[in-house]
């Protein structure tokens, strides 16, 4: 989903969005403190879930629209749970939160809740592996080509690419 010739993530997701004209409902799964929750709800209602009610608070802050729904909860709890479909599903810098096997096991999930002619916006740090930050925290990074042949064998057609590298000094684990 990625365009090359734009360095700004928030940017590139409004060019985006008006390219594909993306409607919603909109799902934002990991919407951290809101900074995309806001350009997403230019195109619709959106449902915007994190596990972390600090985080839920200040996206509420930034984000001011009134039709857009905060949910505190994980990512895998809410999509298993969720019997809703959007039209455009986005998860923005926030798989790398999850382990391995979550991530392989939650994306079917995900694109059982896309409806006919919707779309996935995912934003990744490319990389194969866990790796640790500074802080002690393990990410898990995917590699381009295995998260591509995924989603693709999901039915999902891939648009644009161009993964990012990691900006944070990581280590392997």
């Amino acid at each position: 989903m990625f365009n090359g010739k734009q360095n700004n993530t928030l940017d590139l997701i409004k060019s985006w969005l008006k390219k594909h004209d993306c409607k919603g409902p909109v799902l934002e799964l990991g919407c951290g403190f809101g900074q995309y929750t806001t350009v997403l709800s230019t195109i619709g209602k959106v449902t915007a879930v994190d596990i972390s009610n600090q985080m839920i608070s200040l996206a509420k802050k930034l984000n001011s629209n009134q039709a857009t729904q905060y949910i505190k909860s994980d990512m895998v709890s809410f999509v298993s749970e969720s019997n809703q479909n959007f039209n455009t599903i986005a998860i923005i810098y926030s798989l790398f939160h999850l382990p391995l096997n979550n991530i392989y096991n939650l994306l079917p999930d995900i694109v059982n809740h896309i409806n006919i002619g919707g779309y996935l916006i995912l934003v990744i740090h490319e990389g194969n592996g866990v790796y640790i930050n500074k802080k002690g925290v393990p990410y898990t990074l995917l590699s381009y080509s295995d998260i591509s042949t995924t989603l693709q064998k999901l039915g999902c057609v891939i648009l644009e690419t161009n993964i990012p590298i990691p900006k944070q000094n990581v280590t392997f684990l």
